[in-house]
């Protein structure tokens, strides 16, 4: 393991799979283990996010077993992330050849605009997507084959469980799956919208509460930004570093808060609605 901390990933990519089956065993719904089943997958999909960027292991193939673990757990394989996040929104970070820039899309800030936001990126993804497999099979055929091994394991997952039973399948496995994959696309929005495009400090909004103690600092986002290879322990002292040259608009304690405040009470009440600033 690169860093012991990373047992929490571990205990994330092992609690999941085991809270799923205890609540699926069970004779009635449990609304508490439900809860816990959302807060792990999207915790799930912030590990996928950070072992993206520094793998835990120091060995390739047990990296290559946890990329696989992912996939399973989050509903999507990961080969995609290196392309459409690592080469495309950190290379170029909400500018014109940013896949996921949201104002592409919509220069608003509202809760409509972050509930479809993934949906608008999905086009862009699927055409990145056939580009970067046939890319694979023309230069890296071994590659492909992987990409299509990963692609295994969780359409397996898909029919054993919709076989045993259609209603648990989806409550327990296909719902938390589409909100996690949801909150990986449309964290984004709530990370960038309004923020400052080309800035070195103020392209990202910042949330530096509870969220980061139970998904792995991932509220830290301009020190993310500013050194993608960081540890995602490393963070909060990073932050700390830059943080006097942030904009205070651009950082929210609380992620509950902020989408109240912002999205929620925004909808009836405009002038909550962060606004657009200048770097």
């Amino acid at each position: 393991m690169n860093n012991s901390r990373d047992w929490q990933s571990l205990a994330y990519l092992l609690g999941l799979p085991a809270l799923v089956a205890w609540s699926w065993m069970q004779a009635s719904f449990d609304v508490k283990a439900y809860v816990g089943i959302l807060v792990l997958v999207i915790g799930v999909c912030c590990i996928s996010h950070n072992h993206a960027h520094v793998p835990i292991w120091r060995a390739s193939w047990l990296n290559r077993l946890t990329d696989m673990w992912i996939g399973i757990l989050q509903g999507q394989p990961v080969f995609l992330f290196q392309p459409a996040h690592v080469a495309s929104h950190h290379r170029f970070n909400q500018g014109a050849e940013d896949l996921t820039r949201v104002a592409r899309y919509s220069a608003e800030n509202t809760l409509i605009g972050y509930l479809v936001f993934p949906f608008q990126v999905l086009p862009a993804l699927q055409e990145l997507r056939k580009k970067h497999l046939a890319s694979l099979w023309r230069e890296k055929r071994d590659e492909f084959w992987w990409v299509v091994a990963l692609h295994v394991p969780l359409l397996t997952l898909w029919i054993t469980v919709f076989w045993l039973d259609p209603i648990k399948a989806t409550i327990y496995v296909l719902i938390p799956q589409l909100v996690g994959l949801h909150f990986l696309l449309a964290s984004n929005y709530l990370q960038h919208a309004h923020a400052v495009a080309g800035s070195r400090y103020n392209h990202s909004r910042n949330f530096v509460g509870l969220i980061n103690v139970i998904w792995f600092n991932v509220g830290y986002h301009t020190a993310h930004h500013e050194n993608e290879k960081l540890h995602w322990t490393l963070l909060p002292e990073a932050h700390r570093d830059i943080a006097s040259r942030i904009n205070p608009a651009l950082v929210e304690f609380s992620l509950l808060v902020y989408t109240f405040r912002t999205l929620l009470l925004g909808l009836i009440l405009p002038h909550l609605r962060s606004i657009q600033l200048k770097d």
